[in-house]
């Protein structure tokens, strides 16, 4: 049966609903890096709240023509950007999978305004035989979440994807997700920070593990607070009560304010190597690798070892010539 089949057979008369806000309406699963996934309950309130939130930060009207080509399993393709769109009646375009060729297609056929990938989606797109030749002009926003750029990546997409404002979205399915923006502007100076100030309806701090608020150039964990944030996980009340705390979600990601009000995320506090008693972060050895010319991809894992109790392993993949 057709879409429009189905509407045409559906009843006129009036459905009666006597939900609010605050009743329970999604469950979504998410492993993180703790293994075992968990279900995030969300009331309508959290979905509404990051839906308006997009609708606001981001500029979404009734003429917007939204791409979704990320999986509507994950909060933010689902949350964050078809909620939006439903909410002021945007004009969703959806495809079943994501490649570079029929990114460019879409956005040229449909002349959609908005997208939001995962930064691996923009940089294999840039790198596209046809990127220079493609009608991208219709689009507005470019947005990514999910991981950071580096300078270098930011010029490159700048290049790939003259058009539109390139913006970062920080934020976990426990948030809704919400958390902070890192704007077009601000990525000539700051391309790898998760920006300077929380999304609409959410606060930001930087915590240490008693809950104290940490001052600048500290490094602490981040916690967030704001309606978008989860009832709490389904059927596991231990794990709820160890990451909601008096209203603020303990996102278990750590970070540094600079001295300009910008975050910058370090790494996952349970990726966190102690070596001769020293805190290292592996993300912060990785950001310094993926600069020399040619490697693509790094990783840093912590290995035993006899006299400093761990050590550090790092493997890499260079571009093929």
């Amino acid at each position: 049966m057709s879409f429009e089949s189905l509407i045409d057979s559906g009843n006129s008369k009036a459905i009666s609903c006597d939900l609010t806000e605050d009743d329970l309406s999604t469950i979504l699963y998410t492993s993180g890096t703790t293994g075992d996934p968990k279900g995030v309950l969300f009331s309508y309130r959290n979905i509404l709240t990051v839906a308006n939130m997009i609708c606001v930060e981001m500029e979404v009207k009734p003429e917007s023509r939204i791409l979704l080509m990320m999986p509507l399993s994950h909060s933010a393709p689902l949350h964050l950007f078809f909620m939006a769109g439903m909410i002021v009646g945007a004009t969703l375009v959806l495809t079943p999978t994501f490649t570079p060729d029929l990114l460019l297609d879409t956005v040229e056929q449909e002349r959609t305004t908005h997208f939001f990938g995962a930064p691996v989606a923009y940089l294999t797109t840039a790198r596209h035989e046809r990127i220079n030749e493609a009608d991208l002009s219709s689009m507005k926003w470019w947005i990514y979440g999910g991981a950071g750029l580096s300078t270098k990546q930011v010029q490159q997409l700048k290049e790939a994807f003259p058009d539109g404002n390139l913006v970062c979205v920080y934020g976990l399915t426990e948030a809704g997700p919400s958390g902070t923006l890192l704007f077009d502007h601000e990525h000539e100076e700051k391309a790898g920070s998760i920006g300077k100030r929380a999304a609409l309806g959410m606060e930001i701090r930087i915590i240490d593990d008693e809950g104290k608020e940490l001052p600048a150039g500290e490094v602490g964990e981040i916690a967030l607070r704001g309606e978008s944030n989860m009832v709490g996980y389904y059927n596991n009340p231990e794990a709820t009560a160890a990451v909601l705390q008096d209203d603020w979600l303990r996102t278990g990601d750590m970070a540094i304010q600079d001295e300009d009000g910008y975050f910058w995320i370090i790494d996952r506090k349970k990726d966190m190597i102690i070596t001769g008693g020293v805190n290292v972060y592996p993300k912060e050895i990785e950001d310094i690798f993926v600069l020399y010319e040619g490697v693509t991809e790094v990783a840093v894992i912590g290995v035993p070892h006899p006299e400093w109790g761990e050590t550090l392993k790092l493997y890499f993949q260079q571009q093929q010539k």
